[in-house]
Formats: C-alpha cells, structure tokens, sequence
C-alpha cells in the first residue's frame, strides 16, 4: 500500500529544491517518489510550478479512497468539481 504521507512530504520537499535550483540528484533523495508514483516524479520534475495544492488534494482523495471512506466516483466527482470552480468557473463567469 502507497504511503501517501510520504508521498506528500516528498513532493513539497522536492518542489521547494527545484524551486530553489537545488543540484542534486533528485532520483535518490525522492526515491520513494520516484519508484511508486513516477508520473508524479516526473511531472513535478518537469513542471516545478505545479499547483501543489491540488496535487496533494488528490493525493487525499486517493488515500480516502484505500480507506474506502469515499468511493472511485464520489472522489472523481469532487476533483472534478473543484477543477471545474477554478479554472471553468471563472472563465464562464467573466465571458
């Protein structure tokens, strides 16, 4: 089973030294993170900016879902909902 403790940790670790040009090799000190969630790995790599609050919602959704307090679809409705109110939303509204 993931720890998605962990995960996030790592993931706002790794953010802050690419925020920060750190030289280091990325792969051994988020290993967690690279060897069970590399398309997390390699999207942060690859996009330092990333909107870290919504990948740790996610992550949250994800692990309520392991704990089977939410289900698949109810997680998906509300990710959905949210990306919808910040980034749909405002769009429509301002049209």
């Amino acid at each position: 089973m993931l720890d998605f403790t962990l995960i996030t940790i790592e993931l706002e670790a790794m953010q802050r030294d690419l925020q920060n040009n750190e030289v280091i090799s990325y792969q051994t000190k988020y290993n967690y993170l690279f060897t069970h969630t590399p398309t997390l790995f390699e999207l942060l790599y690859k996009s330092k900016d990333i909107d870290i609050d919504q990948l740790k919602f996610m992550i949250s959704q994800a692990e309520k879902i392991k704990k089977k307090e939410i289900t698949q679809h109810d997680a998906d409705v509300t990710i959905g909902q949210k990306l919808a109110d910040t980034y749909i939303t405002p769009v429509v509204e301002k049209n």
